[in-house]
């Protein structure tokens, strides 16, 4: 009886090792159940990487490493078939054509066509040309910084006149917020060809003015163009004038004095004389007869 019982357990035992041999084996093609490799992308020998893709590349920093993020270091993907541009950026290999991406970059730029060209040194109606024509006015010339435009004209006028023919060109007397702008303005109008009466220093009517509250020198805009911020506060700098917030200001020295309580209006010396180097401003009565420089806005 005793060994009946035994037999009987061994027999119980070994049917439970065989289904358990049966659920857990692997079929023919075993090795794709093998553990996931991170370090290779594969799972067993011959495998690619997850859900059938090549394995992933790793993130590595382009540049120097010890600049953070956003202050000059950029990042790429390696091998992304892309590149790291100026600034940042991620372009596509020049290599590569796609005329989708064509078609889509055409389809993302601006339609200038119907823009009506205007004397400011920019081609604003994307026909290949600039200032073409009649678009610039016998005195006028155009010119661009930057993809910014201005328009100078030689013949004289008084100011509120000047205004109205900048606001004509949808733009506005030239607002000079940086030495830089100043210093162009002043190339460019010495080598514009449109010769003004005003030689050998060529005064030029430029936006600022404190014809609205003495000493207080603001950018001023016309018809739609709003004024804009203060940028000078009192007379010269050696009678306690000063620059507002850093602003830019480039007047010659003793300016502005507002002699005969009239001077209300910024003028900038082109060819500088007397005391005042060219690109130096000054201040004189605004219905003084004088070219000017406008900017758009």
């Amino acid at each position: 009886m005793l060994q009946r019982a035994m037999l009987q357990r061994a027999v119980l035992a070994s049917g439970v090792l065989l289904a358990l041999h049966v659920s857990c084996s692997a079929p023919d093609s075993g090795d794709l159940f093998l553990p996931f490799d991170p370090s290779t992308g594969a799972a067993g020998s011959g495998a690619l990487g997850i859900g059938g893709l090549p394995p992933l590349e790793p993130i590595e920093r382009v540049g120097d490493a010890s600049v953070p993020e956003g202050q000059g270091g950029s990042f790429g993907l390696a091998d992304a078939g892309g590149v790291v541009a100026a600034g940042g950026a991620l372009g596509t290999d020049a290599g590569v054509s796609d005329a989708g991406d064509a078609a889509a970059s055409a389809d993302a730029a601006p339609d200038c066509s119907t823009n009506v060209e205007r004397c400011d040194g920019i081609d604003n109606d994307c026909d290949g040309a600039i200032d073409e024509g009649s678009t610039c006015a016998a005195p006028c010339a155009g010119f661009a910084l930057d993809g910014h435009g201005y328009m100078f004209c030689s013949d004289s006028v008084v100011r509120n006149d000047a205004a109205a023919r900048c606001e004509a060109e949808g733009m506005h007397l030239a607002w000079i917020e940086t030495a830089q702008e100043n210093a162009f303005l002043v190339t460019a109008i010495q080598v514009a060809n449109v010769p003004a009466a005003q030689e050998p220093e060529i005064l030029t009517y430029i936006g600022g003015s404190d014809a609205a509250d003495e000493g207080v020198w603001i950018w001023r805009g016309n018809g739609a163009i709003t004024d804009s911020f203060q940028f000078w506060q009192g007379q010269a700098a050696d009678n306690g004038g000063q620059a507002v917030a850093g602003s830019f200001a480039n007047w010659s020295p003793t300016e502005p004095n507002n002699t005969d309580d009239d001077e209300n209006c910024a003028v900038m010396s082109v060819l500088g004389n007397n005391n005042r180097e060219p690109g130096n401003w000054d201040d004189r009565t605004c219905a003084s007869a004088l070219p000017f420089v406008c900017e758009a806005p």
